[in-house]
């Protein structure tokens, strides 16, 4: 098992995952159009959910429109390599499947029988009893054509898990996209070439597969079991911003991954009814999850959603920020002692802010929880933070004042706070913190001077970002021109 990273091991950059102007208003204007500014994928994941809830849409142009590529493909003639051709998208590989007919196939079925029966899979879908257009069927057929009698077994095997990722996720009907295109980009996938050279695999010395990145490629389907076959060497998934379908059911193709360290499914159609997947459990090595911009919804405080992150006590990264959660935080995040990016924006839980206060979260770099129903004050134990940088709560429902400890979190240097019911003076001990470029406190119910040295700190700061808000458009906070760069 690896060891988790020490905090000076991780590339902790704020640009790379902090895109904020472009998702939050700053302006009274922008704030009451905000929901037309909203980024597309959050707009998608809610028109999704309502066609979701009331009405099942129905595939069958889109199911014709697949069987007809797989007539035209066959019609090639056996043994050819047939191509589906689509301007902007890579074409779909099919062969003929009449080569399953030959005896000469036997012996690839028996391995891959032998196979699947190691992994606890049914071998019953390499038969043709579901027909020679399953994923299974077309990777067999695929793999009798690229037989090679000098390869090896385990690299047959994997090339053949690979054929079945791709025939599971290019150009297949869903609920949500019932005419999907071909990948974007298949470069060398199902050719002769190893499987290392193909387009998003990541190979270790000793040509393993450790990664597989397809984000931003067009996927649909679902990720199927068959990529057990690559547990042992698999460690990182990236499949963000897709078209991928997947219901609770189907999470258990995750569970046998339990190398994976990396799981990146943002932006695609991930259900779930009950906070986090049971099947997530089995992820036992798990450091960066990230699950934004999905259809998981119910209490993320859930019993099992809670066992489901104490069993992974290597995480550093959760995001799962536009989803339609609900419950309080779970209260095992206090105790994740590992993290250190916590991304929960936009989602509709209510709580308060009691996990900070185990003292255990002593690496984490960035919180934002903006747009939940977040109770209470902002503890003074935040001051134990030192290590967090980016500290995000606004369009919640915060009420006392900004604690002084504040000043004590050593390595802030962004600080959101605008939205909120917040009362009091901007402490002055936030002049200590040195490196502080973006302080934003407007729209609340604070009164008094912005501190001199806070404004020092910002406009010294060389960030390209740099900010400074308040309420000194109305004079609850005399802060002058040269001070705020924006009043409100």
């Amino acid at each position: 098992m690896s060891r988790v990273p020490d905090l000076s091991d991780l590339d902790l950059q704020l640009e790379d995952v902090e895109d904020y102007t472009s998702e939050y208003p700053t302006g009274e204007a922008d704030i009451r159009t905000s929901a037309e500014n909203d980024v597309v994928k959050y707009r998608r994941g809610v028109i999704t959910a309502l066609i979701f809830e009331n009405k099942k849409l129905v595939m069958i142009a889109g199911t014709a429109f697949v069987v007809l590529i797989a007539i035209i493909s066959i019609a090639s003639g056996k043994g050819a390599v047939a191509v589906v051709e689509d301007d902007g998208h890579a074409p779909l590989i099919l062969t003929n499947p009449a080569i399953l007919d030959d005896p000469n196939t036997d012996d690839i079925k028996n391995d891959l029988e032998q196979m699947y029966n190691r992994h606890d899979m049914d071998p019953i879908v390499l038969t043709g009893n579901y027909g020679d257009d399953t994923p299974q069927r077309r990777a067999l057929s695929w793999l009798s054509h690229d037989y090679d009698e000098e390869m090896d077994h385990a690299t047959r095997m994997a090339r053949f898990a690979l054929a079945i990722f791709y025939y599971s996720t290019n150009a297949v009907p869903t609920d949500e996209t019932p005419q999907p295109n071909t990948w974007f980009e298949a470069d060398k996938w199902l050719s002769k070439d190893h499987a290392c050279e193909w387009q998003g695999i990541e190979c270790n010395e000793k040509l393993h597969i450790v990664q597989i990145d397809l984000s931003r490629n067009n996927l649909s389907g679902k990720i199927p079991k068959e990529l057990t076959v690559l547990d042992e060497h698999l460690t990182s998934l990236i499949l963000s911003e897709n078209f991928i379908l997947m219901h609770e059911e189907d999470y258990d193709a995750l569970m046998p991954l339990t190398h994976l360290e990396t799981l990146l499914m943002d932006d695609n159609f991930l259900h779930g009814t009950n906070g986090l997947p049971t099947q997530f459990g089995s992820l036992v090595n798990m450091k960066k999850l990230k699950l934004s911009y999905n259809l998981f919804k119910g209490n993320m405080d859930s019993a099992h959603s809670n066992a489901v992150l104490a069993n992974m006590n290597q995480l550093t990264h959760l995001e799962m920020e536009a989803c339609y959660l609900t419950g309080s935080m779970p209260h095992h995040i206090g105790r994740m002692s590992n993290l250190v990016y916590l991304y929960m924006r936009r989602n509709a839980m209510k709580f308060d802010l009691e996990f900070l206060k185990t003292g255990q979260m002593t690496d984490l770099f960035a919180l934002w929880v903006d747009a939940n129903e977040i109770t209470g004050t902002i503890p003074t134990e935040v001051g134990l933070l030192k290590s967090m940088a980016s500290f995000s709560m606004t369009n919640a429902t915060l009420t006392g004042t900004i604690p002084t400890e504040m000043g004590n979190m050593s390595s802030l240097r962004r600080l959101w706070l605008f939205n909120n019911q917040l009362t009091g003076s901007v402490p002055v001990e936030l002049k200590k913190l040195s490196d502080l470029e973006i302080l934003q406190v407007h729209h609340n119910k604070l009164k008094g001077e912005m501190p001199n040295g806070v404004c020092k700190n910002i406009h010294n700061s060389g960030s390209d970002v740099k900010s400074l808000t308040s309420d000194c458009g109305t004079k609850q906070i005399s802060c002058s021109d040269s001070c705020c760069t924006r009043c409100f």
